[in-house]
């Protein structure tokens, strides 16, 4: 983007506060880089212009219009005329100005926060304007120059001008070239569909297409003062991390596989992979000639050669060629001193020399790493053994013991400076020490890879880092990090954009005429209908190596995990006041202050205190009614059952036989019912310790969680073996407590059972449509057992008379007992449709019999019952569930039903394919 003289003086003062090394110090890689692609930005594939403003947005001009992205979210703003927008600049106070086909205007927020385009030029006023090909800042004016030669001045946005050609060409003479960005000492420039061209000293490199640019076809490039260079292109937008002292190599420069070693012979890096050895000169990869296959290690033998271990042998490597000095698989090796190596290969440790003789002196196998300390050699293996090798006229050698191998880094390398650089036994966890201190300049750099599995470490001296693994291979630029003291400070959270319904846009991120990003909203109120709302987020600046994370949290509770994600999104959020607090922690690891967004989400009708009010008159009224209806049954109850005892009382008078049968009955129905008192009483004082039991379990089980939650987090301070015994002990805990919890479980659901058929008792007996009855105890099934029903495809029917079939009978009992008969044809099905899927049917048939008689089938084909146990179906606390799934009363109750309506239930079934229920009334 072409800048005024003010902001370049500006800029030069910026950077040089970047001591850190630009892209290509000594050719060593490229800078991290990555793409937006059309379908992630959702406009058109070409583009001519980017710009940020000062809060790290960036704006591009688009085919389709203008783009603008906020770290968060990617927006678009379309021209009056749905035209192309070609320029993009930065002016006075933050404001940007646009400029395109036959348009012209500067952004502004509306009161919402959500950008806006405000026109001088469009095609409704100026059709012949042109095409922006250029704009530049003059303070609070602008001078706009149209592809047809014409120039403007804009004052202040409120007037518009023509200058003259010759004003025009005289401040385009004045401008630096648009194909040229400088970030510190490093220069960048366009070449024409080839790249970019980055320079930097004697030194340069052409970063095309291949090495990650979303197209080598380059319309502008811009620099946003802080880490990253923007870059417009015909297939997409780029950004580069500059000034960064990391760059990178990869598969696109031509290092192929998992980098495992590192080494440097006079100022050229040698990279080992699982491909081979590869040799970078300048900025050149090449593939050292007769090692196309795994290096696993390099040593150094003296400035001018290094020894190779390979998965084909062992290699001098030097400038002038590679020399193999022994075959086989080669997996590490150590330098011994007088041109003598000792070699880890599949078999064992070998001493040896550089004419290739080999002499057997340890047999240990699969040898991954070695190291001689004095006249010791520490040998490690594949398989994370550690063994001493003592060297001397009698060899020896002895397996340490696990204390030795405990917490063992992957890497561990000091360097001349006493630094020493490690990383836990995964390969992560970059750390860098001095003194067996943490480097406290060096240590926050290093954090920014903790999460990178490191193959290899190779640090050159006090200028260069290398570090490779299965991302390739990085390089860093210690003299410039140990330059630069300070770090950068972790910018805010911008609130970027709230949105509700995820299409209402309640604040699009922009304060009205300021144009500054805000870090707190709170003016943000909700319908009571609203059901969704999400807020974005981010800060001013992104790392590509990094991306910054961030957590919230509501109302002061607890906070979210760390995420790379920039909006959090809420459903079926509570009514009332809620308040969102939101942090960053960029790749150093420092913290943002907090961001605030607060919104209130409006009650709904009924639950306003008015409507609560209303709601207890209702129920008051409603209570006094039922109970005024209650008492007038009961009155009536007991005139009935008067009359009752009387007609009784007549009756047993007329016969002596009548007179004592019936006394024997009602002595046997007292004895039943005193029995039946007794039992559920009995019933009732087990419930309540079952109850207890149940509750405490439960309770308990949360508790040894929580207990073993502490266990493990102090796990690293305590002994081992009392740390096992507490495990061993608190898992004892679940699995008993589990137990208790299970059985009591049962035991109540088996009490309540028991107490069901107590209170079993056949109501009066009315004629009632038996069509109706059977139609609502389906329809009643199927809506409770929906979700069932739906999952697995089951085909619920029936088969009754268009007819009315009236009967004697309690509607509500025989009601009840179809329900639980059509429930357990529902669990057969659902049993076999979990086996595999077939075509569940369940059938509730209805026939007229003579003699006003009545006959009702269930039927299903399902699991089926086994011949043995049909027998005992009817019987109680019989069931062919598990006990955590019934008591076995169902069935015995639904029999009960159908004998005390003179009726009788049989049963047909198949075991594995249908069961059949017939009742006779």
């Amino acid at each position: 983007m072409v800048i005024s003289k003010n902001i370049i003086r500006l800029s030069a003062v910026l950077l040089l506060a970047f001591v850190c090394s630009s892209v290509v110090a000594k050719g060593y890689g490229v800078p991290f880089l990555r793409g937006f692609s059309a379908t992630e930005y959702n406009a058109h594939n070409r583009n001519f212009d980017v710009s940020t403003d000062a809060y790290g947005t960036l704006y591009v001009a688009n085919f389709e219009g203008l783009l603008y992205y906020d770290g968060a979210v990617w927006r678009k703003i379309h021209t009056p005329g749905i035209s192309r927008v070609t320029r993009i600049m930065r002016g006075h106070d933050n404001r940007m100005w646009v400029g395109g086909y036959n348009v012209f205007g500067f952004l502004e927020p509306n009161k919402r926060g959500i950008l806006e385009l405000h026109t001088l030029v469009s095609d409704a006023k100026m059709k012949d304007f042109g095409e922006v090909d250029l704009l530049i800042s003059q303070g609070k004016n602008m001078l706009v120059h149209t592809s047809n030669g014409k120039g403007y001045e804009v004052i202040d946005t409120v007037s518009m001008s023509r200058i003259s050609k010759a004003r025009t060409d005289k401040i385009m003479e004045s401008l630096d070239s648009v194909n040229n960005v400088r970030v510190g000492s490093a220069v960048l420039s366009i070449v024409p569909d080839k790249g970019v061209e980055i320079k930097r000293g004697g030194t340069s490199y052409l970063l095309r297409e291949e090495d990650g640019l979303p197209n080598s076809s380059i319309r502008f490039l811009n620099y946003d003062l802080r880490s990253t260079v923007w870059g417009a292109t015909d297939r997409g937008v780029f950004a580069l991390e500059m000034p960064s002292p990391y760059t990178t190599l990869t598969e696109a420069q031509g290092l192929k596989g998992e980098v495992y070693s590192i080494g440097m012979i006079r100022e050229t890096v040698y990279f080992g992979t699982l491909h081979g050895l590869y040799r970078l000169d300048g900025t050149k990869l090449t593939q050292i000639p007769n090692i196309n296959i795994a290096c696993w290690q390099l040593v150094h033998a003296n400035e001018n050669t290094l020894i190779a271990a390979t998965a084909s042998g062992l290699y001098e490597v030097s400038k002038t060629g590679v020399r193999r000095i022994t075959d086989g698989n080669s997996l590490s090796v150590c330098e011994g001193g007088g041109g003598v190596y000792y070699v880890g290969e599949m078999d064992g440790v070998y001493k040896v020399t550089t004419n290739g003789t080999r002499t057997l002196i340890a047999k240990i196998e699969k040898c991954t790493n070695i190291s001689k300390t004095g006249e010791h050699l520490r040998v490690e293996t594949l398989y994370g053994d550690i063994w001493d090798v003592a060297l001397g006229t009698r060899i020896r050698s002895k397996k340490m013991p696990y204390s030795a191998k405990k917490n063992t880094p992957r890497i561990d390398v000091r360097d001349l400076y006493n630094r020493r650089w490690f990383t836990r036994a995964d390969g992560k966890g970059l750390t860098v020490t001095k003194n067996d201190k943490l480097d406290p300049v060096l240590s926050p750099w290093a954090k920014v890879l903790e999460n990178k599995a490191i193959g290899a470490i190779y640090v050159d001296g006090a200028d260069d880092l290398w570090i490779g693994g299965d991302f390739g291979a990085i390089h860093c630029n210690l003299k410039a990090l140990l330059t630069r003291k300070m770090l950068p400070s972790v910018q805010p959270v911008y609130i970027r954009q709230i949105v509700a319904m995820n299409d209402s846009v309640l604040w699009g991120g922009y304060e009205y005429k300021t144009r500054k990003p805000r870090t707190e909203v709170k003016d943000i109120r909700l319908p009571s209908g609203c059901h969704r709302f999400t807020v974005y987020f981010s800060t001013g600046s992104n790392s590509i190596l990094h991306p910054t994370e961030y957590r919230y949290r509501l109302n002061d509770g607890r906070w979210s995990a760390w995420s790379s994600d920039t909006y959090v999104q809420f459903n079926n959020m509570a009514s009332g006041n809620t308040r969102m607090e939101i942090q960053a922690q960029d790749l150093f690891g420092n913290v943002s202050p907090i961001s605030v967004v607060e919104w209130y989400v409006e009650y709904p009708l009924y639950a306003k205190w008015w409507a609560v009010v209303f709601y207890i008159f209702i129920l008051a009224f409603i209570a006094k009614v039922v109970i005024q209806w209650r008492e007038e049954q009961q009155r009536k109850d007991n005139e009935r059952l008067k009359a009752e005892v009387q007609k009784r009382t007549a009756e047993l008078s007329n016969a002596l036989d009548e007179k004592e049968r019936m006394q024997m009955d009602l002595m046997r129905m007292e004895r039943t019912a005193t029995a039946g008192k007794l039992t559920k009483g009995l019933i009732d004082r087990i419930l309540n310790p079952m109850n207890y039991i149940n509750n405490f379990s439960n309770m308990t089980i949360k508790l040894a969680k929580d207990l073993n939650e502490d266990i493990e987090e102090v796990k690293d301070n305590i002994d081992k073996d009392v740390y096992e015994e507490c495990a061993d002990i608190v898992d004892m805990m679940n699995t008993n407590l589990s137990k208790i919890a299970e059985h009591g479980i049962n035991t109540t659901r088996t009490l309540r059972a028991m107490e069901a058929m107590l209170d079993y008792q056949l109501g009066q007996k009315k004629e009632a449509d038996m069509v109706s009855v059977c139609r609502q105890a389906m329809n009643e099934s199927i809506e409770y057992f929906k979700e069932d029903i739906e999952k697995y495809n089951i085909n619920m029917r029936t088969e009754l008379p268009d007819d009315a079939v009236m009967y004697d009978m309690d509607a509500a009992w025989i009601n009840d007992a179809l329900k639980k008969m059509l429930a357990n044809s529902i669990y057969a099905v659902k049993k076999k449709c979990q086996r595999s899927k077939f075509d569940a049917q369940v059938l509730l048939k209805l026939k007229q019999l003579e003699n006003s008689r009545v006959q009702i089938i269930i039927y299903d084909n399902g699991i089926g019952v086994e011949e043995t146990i049909q027998e005992k179906l009817f019987d109680p606390f019989f069931t062919t569930k598990t006990t955590g799934e019934a008591a076995g009363m169902g069935l015995y109750l639904v029999r009960e039903v159908i004998q005390d309506h003179n009726g009788v239930i049989s049963v047909k079934s198949e075991q594995g394919y249908y069961t059949e229920f017939t009742i006779t009334l």
